[in-house]
């Protein structure tokens, strides 16, 4: 079998080190309101995410901390360009 350079990444793939979408690149995402989860270790909030793009609609749940996560990779990678800040994590 021959090396076509082309590499399964879950939905995507990558094609000799270039990122190629699994989809038209078409995708709405809306935040919602946090909801509180109570757990024996602590309490915790969880922000509601649905969506829906050219595969499909889209539903899960983040803690704050990966927001902040992907707004820190977000600023790394795009210097320059703005990213709106995260509201405070205090309700």
């Amino acid at each position: 079998m021959a090396n076509t350079g082309v590499t399964n990444a879950g939905t995507n793939c990558v094609v000799s080190g270039l990122y190629v979408p699994q989809n038209d690149g078409y995708m709405e995402l809306a935040v919602g309101a946090p909801v509180l989860k109570k757990e024996t270790l602590g309490d915790y909030h969880e922000y509601p995410i649905v969506g829906l793009d050219s595969n499909g609609r889209i539903e899960c749940s983040r803690r704050f901390n990966l927001f902040f996560e992907f707004r820190e990779a977000l600023l790394q990678r795009y210097a320059g360009l703005y990213i709106p800040p995260l509201p405070s994590k205090k309700l």
